[in-house]
């Protein structure tokens, strides 16, 4: 008896060849730095409830290397659409001048490619053939700093080979990925 496949974890790429790797749903979380204030809004959440009125001193040094996001976006409830709508922020930069934008991630990730450093080669064929049952869920990080917006895609890739050598638990990528950034 084969598996079925769930439309909320494959969608529309159920069954489909799974390389170059696609992605249907993701997670999403924003935050920012050196600014005098900043509000966030994306698929109708504030993300900047508890620090969006107050001052942001500058991005801590492992920030980018530890930040993973925590907002499912699931396409069921949104019309079957990978992104909701645009990320819309309202930011006032360090010297004082006010800023706003409407980040796009339907255009940033047009082709619903998981940004990734690994080759085919490198990838785990039983993790790669399972891909059509259940692909990877990315986080999608939107950063504000002072007056620049920079777009990040974090995903898990299951490898062959330790990535740290010894260490058997070490199969598997997770780098984070420059997606999109423009300064204001």
């Amino acid at each position: 008896m084969g598996y079925k496949v769930s439309p909320s974890l494959a969608g529309p790429l159920a069954d489909k060849e799974p390389w170059p790797l696609k992605f249907y749903r993701h997670a999403f979380s924003a935050a920012h730095f050196n600014t005098q204030r900043c509000r966030i809004v994306y698929n109708d959440y504030l993300f900047t409830r508890l620090t969006g009125d107050a001052p942001a001193g500058a991005m801590p040094a492992h920030f980018l290397a530890e930040w993973s996001a925590s907002h499912n976006v699931t396409p069921e409830n949104i019309g079957g659409k990978t992104f909701p709508g645009p990320v819309l922020v309202q930011w006032t930069a360090l010297d004082g001048s006010p800023h706003t934008a409407s980040v796009d991630l339907d255009a940033i990730f047009k082709d619903r490619l998981l940004l990734h450093k690994v080759a085919l080669d490198e990838v785990r064929e039983a993790w790669l053939d399972s891909y059509r049952l259940e692909p990877d869920i990315p986080d999608i990080l939107l950063a504000v700093d002072d007056r620049t917006i920079s777009v990040y895609m974090r995903a898990v890739v299951i490898t062959e080979r330790e990535q740290i050598p010894g260490n058997p638990h070490s199969c598997l990528r997770d780098d984070l990925m420059l997606a999109w950034t423009q300064t204001y």
